[in-house]
């Protein structure tokens, strides 16, 4: 864990994150990510990713905080903004739950992100996560996921599912696809059969 902090602390780019998640750390369960000062995301880590329902760390650029843990969102910004008034690091313990029923429990690592000429851009975080799972009826999708498979079972577009949920087509889409690698499917016959045996699905239908 150790080797793991002092190699987070000499990288500022988020385009090198693959330094991290190629090296010997496979048995640790973190989260490392960029945000600026309005809270959007300019980079993560894969884990990070499919923690919130998406397929790979690339997929979270523009997003923030409220989409991934609505209700935690306040408490989250609060943190960032400490670290970036201070100017320094601090370690945080922080936790979000899903209306899935996962609850995932974090010890936070955050630090000032700057640019090469020394200009805050916003902070760089590395969190030690743990997560309790969410109920086998969901087959661990987020309630995200669960949201998009539910308008896309009734036979709604991505740009129909996105309209309802407030999304981007583009994210609808991740999630989709997200959902696919979980549930194990192939194409959209397979992908309804499935949801229609889950329970979270049944009940709002």
């Amino acid at each position: 864990m150790n080797n793991l902090m002092q190699q987070f602390n000499t990288i500022s780019d988020p385009d090198e994150i693959h330094k991290l998640e190629i090296g010997n750390f496979r048995n640790l369960n973190f989260h490392i990510y960029w945000k600026d000062l309005n809270n959007k995301y300019w980079g993560a880590n894969d884990r990070l990713a499919l923690d919130v329902g998406l397929s790979k760390g690339t997929d979270v650029l523009d997003y923030t905080d409220l989409e991934f843990w609505p209700h935690e969102v306040d408490c989250l910004k609060s943190h960032d903004a400490k670290v970036v008034h201070n100017n320094k690091t601090n370690i945080f313990f922080e936790s979000a739950t899903m209306s899935d029923g996962a609850t995932i429990n974090a010890v936070s690592h955050k630090a000032p992100w700057y640019s090469k000429t020394g200009k805050t851009l916003g902070i760089q975080g590395l969190s030690f996560v743990s997560i309790e799972p969410a109920s086998a009826d969901t087959m661990g999708l987020t309630a995200r996921q669960l949201d998009c498979l539910l308008y896309f079972v009734k036979g709604f577009t991505f740009k129909q599912v996105a309209k309802q949920l407030t999304l981007s087509p583009r994210t609808v889409e991740h999630y989709i696809e997200a959902i696919k690698l979980k549930l194990n499917c192939h194409t959209r016959a397979d992908l309804i059969s499935k949801s229609l045996q889950l329970q979270a699905i049944k009940e709002r239908l």
